[in-house]
């Protein structure tokens, strides 16, 4: 992620792979943007954040996005670039 080296001093960041640890989302077509907001849920919950500030960039943007609109009560704040 292009912001997010500038913010590990100051907040805690994770990132994650796409499945298959592809890049961007160009080659998964078997994946439906409800799949990623459901992986990224599923993160949260293993890592114990109930509310976090999501950053997407690239195809992340759009996942972002989605998992935005999908369950809203997750995120104080949506970062995409």
């Amino acid at each position: 992620v292009m912001v997010m080296h500038r913010l590990v001093e100051r907040f805690t960041c994770v990132g994650y792979e796409l499945p298959n640890g592809k890049t961007d989302g160009s080659h998964l077509t078997r994946y439906s943007l409800a799949n990623y907001t459901d992986d990224l849920v599923a993160l949260l919950n293993h890592l114990g954040r109930d509310r976090v500030v999501v950053l997407g960039s690239s195809f992340g943007s759009i996942i972002a996005l989605t998992a935005l609109a999908a369950v809203p009560e997750r995120f104080s704040h949506g970062i995409l670039e």
